[in-house]
């Protein structure tokens, strides 16, 4: 427990630099407003118009929409596009290049043996090891204006858009509509969920669909209904598939128990109108499922998430998987990555990283301003209209009790609708309470809202006044760049300057960091002017891909070295 707390302090004093100015405007608001005779008086109209149009329930989700899309543009760094750096962002590369090539996946490659690399496929086929949904946003990103960060800009906007169609349905427009400009703010605008390839944005539009869909389906079944909650249980299921199945279950059982309780008698008409083309989706969505596993590992039943870990893993995803010590790699790096650093379960604990996955996810999601709203949604914990996110967060919880990783804020990506309902309704129950106190609860809710809109505005001057942000990983003030691989980036921009075809091989020195790659390639490997290739001291080996790429400009780069220079191949250079 005392490791757990000093860890704790360490991120709060440490890891964060903006958390401590949030939390001083936090306190400065609510004192604020507490000082006898100070006013707003531009706040009471200003309220009422904010009704009026929130009231035009399709106009303020259109308006989300766009403020979200062209406000991103605005502030900074949603303006930048820092390159790939995580492991996982070059995965979802992978499957986008292929995707926007117009195929589902790609033919192994003769030379596959020195492109290995994290999270892909090489065998049977080349590929991500991820489900498609990532790679189908980033995309169309590619096909609209060919940068797949467009892709996420553009899901960015419909999970904000569909985030308030969620709200509608739960609490009154007003509500709806401030939710869903706070998610705007602190998620799509300035976390790494809007700006990378590596955020949980699309989960977030699936659950926002499906969330959504609940009450509209308990009030009238409708096919439209039907299909926007058929549509989020499937991208759940293609983006985070364990946290996503955990939701699609709660949500079923849950209609399922309201359905038996409530409309017995009316199961037949429901089942026709919203259960058949519910079913016709589901149905239509898993043999794509299938067909699209057995394209990539020759199996309809086997993910190729599944056939990449039962090839690498050292331990295993869930308690009760045992360890596979004496697994053969290839390549050193390989090694050192599932061997040790996913190692680190053994070296913290299980109950250490149990008990920071609430802590992470507390820091993405709520943080200082809106721990107020949580009080509100702790006080009516009873209200039935927030007790399927209730039982949809504790699932969650409950589920990866099963699993001895960390958790980092996109695997709650699916989760982001219960979190916002509660959080918004918490906001709600709090400005109603103690109405006439002399403390009264909606001092309290203004300033958590207004915090939560005064950061956005001391993020983007933070950088003029001296105040460095760029430590921000796993919160919503986004560090740009933190883990891009700005030194691939610029050796890739140098060679495609020079013009002509290169192979660039990459030899890493032993106290190499892992989580710092750089050999992935494009979807078609012989057609990309650069190739990023495996250094292997075995001169045989090494020889089959030198006369393979004969027409090709050979250089050598070694990142732990010196990560900007690249030199011309030498014979067995040392």
């Amino acid at each position: 427990m005392s490791d757990w707390l000093d860890n704790l302090w360490w991120d709060l004093t440490q890891h964060t630099v903006l958390f401590p100015y949030e939390l001083a405007v936090l306190i400065f608001l609510v004192l604020v407003q507490a000082v006898p005779g100070f006013r707003w008086p531009w706040l009471t109209a200003a309220m009422r118009r904010f009704r009026l149009f929130a009231n035009r329930r399709p106009l303020a989700i259109s308006v989300v929409f766009l403020l979200t899309l062209l406000g991103h543009f605005v502030v900074e760094p949603g303006y930048k596009v820092p390159p790939p750096g995580v492991h996982d962002e070059f995965s979802y590369l992978l499957a986008a290049d292929t995707f926007a090539s117009g195929r589902l996946t790609n033919p192994p490659h003769p030379m596959g043996f020195f492109f290995e690399s994290f999270h892909i496929l090489t065998e049977p086929t080349y590929m991500s090891m991820y489900p498609p949904g990532n790679g189908v946003m980033l995309a169309s990103g590619i096909l609209l204006t060919g940068k797949p960060i467009a892709g996420v800009w553009l899901c960015a906007a419909l999970a904000a858009a569909a985030l308030c169609w969620m709200l509608q349905g739960w609490v009154t427009p007003s509500w709806a509509l401030l939710g869903s400009l706070v998610f705007a703010v602190r998620v799509v605008w300035l976390s790494y969920w809007g700006n990378s390839y590596w955020g949980g944005i699309l989960a977030a539009l699936g659950g926002a669909l499906l969330l959504g869909a609940v009450p509209r389906m308990m009030k009238r079944p409708h096919w439209s209904y039907a299909i926007a909650l058929g549509s989020g249980m499937v991208i759940l299921e293609n983006t985070r598939l364990y946290e996503g199945t955990i939701l699609n279950l709660v949500v079923a059982l849950w209609l399922l128990v309201w359905l038996l309780r409530n409309r017995r008698r009316e199961i037949v008409r429901w089942m026709a109108k919203a259960g058949v083309p519910l079913a016709v989706l589901l149905v239509t969505a898993i043999l794509w499922m299938g067909y699209y596993n057995w394209r990539i590992t020759g199996n309809p039943l086997l993910l190729p998430y599944l056939l990449n870990r039962q090839k690498f893993e050292m331990y295993g995803s869930f308690l009760w998987q045992a360890e596979h010590p004496g697994k053969h790699y290839d390549h050193e790096v390989l090694r050192k990555f599932y061997v040790e650093s996913e190692g680190y379960r053994d070296k913290e604990g299980y109950l250490r990283i149990q008990l920071q996955k609430p802590q992470r996810l507390w820091f993405f999601f709520v943080g200082p301003a809106l721990t107020l709203a949580m009080i509100g949604a702790f006080l009516g914990w009873r209200s039935k209209r927030l007790q399927l996110s209730w039982l949809s967060l504790l699932t969650l919880f409950a589920a990866h009790l099963l699993v001895p990783w960390n958790i980092l804020p996109h695997y709650g990506g699916p989760i982001t609708a219960p979190i916002y309902l509660l959080l918004i309704e918490g906001l709600r129950r709090l400005s109603a309470l103690c109405r006439h106190a002399a403390f009264p609860g909606r001092l309290l809710s203004r300033a958590s809202v207004a915090t939560v809109f005064a950061m956005l505005f001391f993020r983007m001057a933070a950088p003029s006044l001296g105040v460095s942000v760029y430590q921000e990983f796993t919160l919503p003030w986004y560090s740009y760049g933190l883990h891009a691989n700005f030194h691939r980036a610029n050796v890739e921009r140098k060679l495609l300057s020079m013009g002509g075809e290169h192979l660039v091989l990459v030899r890493y020195r032993p106290n190499h960091l892992t989580h710092q790659e750089w050999v992935y390639n494009k979807a078609d490997i012989d057609a990309s002017p650069i190739v990023w290739a495996r250094y292997v001291e075995d001169q045989g080996k090494l020889k089959s891909l030198l006369d393979y790429y004969k027409n090709r400009k050979i250089w050598i780069i070694s990142p732990d070295d010196n990560p900007d220079r690249i030199f011309e191949f030498k014979e067995n250079p040392r």
